[in-house]
C-alpha cells in the first residue's frame, strides 16, 4: 500500500507541475507560479492523505474485530453462532 501511496503522490506532483496540465495564474512570475502550484499541492495531498488514512485505519479496525468473536454469525434461526471451517453457522 506504501508503494502505491508512494506512486500516487508522484503522480499527483508531476500533473500538478506548472504547464502540464494548467499555468496559474497565467501571466504571474516563476516564483508565484510556483508557490501557487505548491499550495494547490498541499492542499490536494492534505484531503487524499487524510482520505486514504481514514480508509487503511476503518479497513484495519474492521479486520482487527473480525475475528475477535471467532467469526460471529446469526443463525437462520435468528441465534448468536459461529461460523464453522465449512462456512456454515453454527448456533452456541
Amino acid at each position: 500500500m506504501n508503494l502505491f501511496i508512494s506512486f500516487l503522490y508522484g503522480l499527483i506532483f508531476f500533473a500538478l507541475t506548472p504547464n502540464v496540465l494548467v499555468r496559474i495564474p497565467q501571466n504571474g512570475s516563476k516564483y508565484t507560479v510556483a508557490a501557487v502550484h505548491a499550495f494547490i499541492f498541499v492542499i490536494v495531498i492534505f484531503i487524499l492523505h487524510r482520505f486514504l488514512f481514514r480508509l487503511m485505519l476503518r479497513s484495519f479496525v474492521s479486520s482487527f474485530f473480525e475475528g475477535a468473536d471467532g467469526d460471529a454469525c446469526t443463525t437462520e434461526s435468528g441465534q448468536e453462532g459461529t461460523e464453522d471451517s465449512a462456512g456454515k453457522c453454527i448456533a452456541k
